[in-house]
């Protein structure tokens, strides 16, 4: 697995692990100590959510988040 550069606040991401696998969310905090990003995951336009519109926030480890393209 190569080093990727942090992610920084407003960076988009796509989460590649876990129950929100495939969300596109933006980091809005960075904890390098523990080396996990706080993500914003829009709920409103997904088909996979059945209830709730405006946002989630998760805790994400470094490696479970990749650069949107």
């Amino acid at each position: 697995m190569t080093e990727q550069q942090p992610f920084i606040p407003g960076d988009s991401v796509e989460i590649v692990e876990g129950p929100f696998a495939t969300f596109i969310g933006k980091v809005r905090e960075v904890n390098y100590d523990k080396q996990v990003y706080l993500v914003e995951i829009p709920l409103g336009n997904n088909p996979n959510i059945l209830v709730g519109y405006g946002e989630v926030a998760v805790e994400l480890r470094f490696q479970e988040v990749k650069r949107t393209v």
